[in-house]
């Protein structure tokens, strides 16, 4: 048998800020609205504007599936009717990819898409009611990165790709505006250019910045019990209670009768996890909880297994 040592450390405070400014970012999006009806062919190129495709005709691209080929190029076509509450305001296009992707939207160009870029402004290029959007996606995976700007996607880069959807959404301008500055000076407070002990006091600063909960004055603090939360992503779910702290749902309850098992509420969290129903409203849930009279109160954290939640 194959040992290995395990070395455990601390996170390094720049390493805990960065963790927490990814954690900002998921709050861009004010509303996402899944592109369903996506269609992919691929292909190579045989010359400047040829292409030999290797399937007769369009497939169904859905979340999940894996796309692209080393080197490869993917013609993706779809149609969407915008959704009533995502009209008359700014809309977007998001889509995370691995690949680098132009696209048109009712037969004009709006942008592209790459490892460096995940959402593209439509509103500039939509008539003024307009209600369906035609998408035309070109797109061309590198098997060999040279740009750098981005390390996080050098390893995805080349290989074949999971599909994690597209979107139509809007923005919190807000919370977009934040992650720009902070984007600029977390930038600053990694490069060598700068003066050591300039980049360590603007690392303490951003540290301070994205503490989102005060744990040295706790009175600081707002905390908040809601019952009955409607949480619309997609499915529509209403967890019993959830426990807010400045805002934040960090935990959430489900509750049952005492004839009906707690296992029943424990399921139902794990139910609602996933990404066919409520999952983006768990991206800052730390506990999960099930209970009843009976048998008490369980806890466990993101997906953990029903077998494996503890008794309170």
């Amino acid at each position: 048998m194959a040992h290995i040592k395990v070395v455990r450390r601390s996170m390094r405070p720049e390493e805990w800020t960065d963790l927490r400014f990814e954690w900002l970012k998921r709050h861009i999006y004010a509303k996402k609205y899944e592109i369903k009806t996506l269609q992919i062919r691929d292909a190579r190129q045989v010359s400047e504007m040829e292409y030999a495709y290797y399937e007769a005709d369009y497939r169904p691209l859905i979340k999940g599936d894996m796309y692209f080929t080393p080197d490869g190029t993917a013609f993706i076509r779809g149609d969407i009717v915008i959704p009533e509450d995502m009209r008359e305001q700014e809309l977007w296009f998001s889509l995370k990819t691995a690949a680098e992707i132009i696209v048109k939207v009712n037969g004009k160009y709006v942008g592209g898409v790459d490892p460096n870029r995940d959402r593209i402004l439509l509103s500039p290029y939509l008539a003024p009611g307009t209600e369906k959007l035609h998408f035309e996606m070109q797109g061309y995976n590198r098997s060999k990165p040279d740009d750098e700007r981005n390390p996080e996607s050098l390893s995805v880069r080349g290989c074949r790709q999971i599909f994690e959807g597209a979107y139509l959404a809007t923005i919190r301008h807000d919370v977009l505006d934040l992650v720009y500055d902070l984007d600029l000076l977390l930038d600053v407070a990694k490069c060598e250019l700068f003066n050591e002990d300039y980049r360590a006091f603007l690392n303490r600063e951003l540290n301070n910045a994205l503490n989102f909960i005060d744990f040295e004055d706790v009175s600081k603090n707002d905390f908040y019990i809601a019952e009955e939360v409607t949480i619309v992503s997609n499915n529509t779910k209403r967890p019993d209670i959830v426990l807010y702290v400045n805002g934040i749902a960090l935990a959430v309850i489900e509750l049952k009768k005492s004839s009906v098992s707690v296992s029943n509420g424990i399921r139902q969290n794990l139910t609602n996890q996933k990404a066919n129903f409520i999952e983006d409203f768990f991206t800052t849930i730390q506990f999960c909880m099930a209970g009843n009279d009976s048998e008490g109160l369980r806890y466990g954290t993101l997906l953990t297994p029903e077998k494996h939640y503890l008794e309170w």
